[in-house]
């Protein structure tokens, strides 16, 4: 097992949810009807070997990313157990 943190952060109307081998595990959720509006959630999870963790959009919700990279979704092994 091991230890890692998932940060995420959109801009403009977006709906996202993080998922673990297909359960869900937090959202990260922004509208606004005009202008920008920022959204970002973390957390960090214990995974085993196999684990997939992905995120998914809300149904209607977009993401927009130029060459400012204003999308991110990473993780970070924390440390290995």
């Amino acid at each position: 097992p091991r230890s890692t943190l998932f940060p995420y952060t959109t801009l403009f109307r977006s709906g996202v949810k993080l998922l673990r081998n297909g359960q869900h595990v937090l959202i990260a959720y922004a509208r606004q009807t005009a202008g920008t509006v920022h959204s970002s959630n973390g957390v960090s999870q214990l995974l085993e070997v196999g684990d997939v963790v992905y995120v998914q959009l809300y149904p209607g919700a977009w993401i927009f990313d130029n060459g400012n990279h204003y999308n991110t979704f990473s993780g970070h092994l924390l440390f290995p157990m």
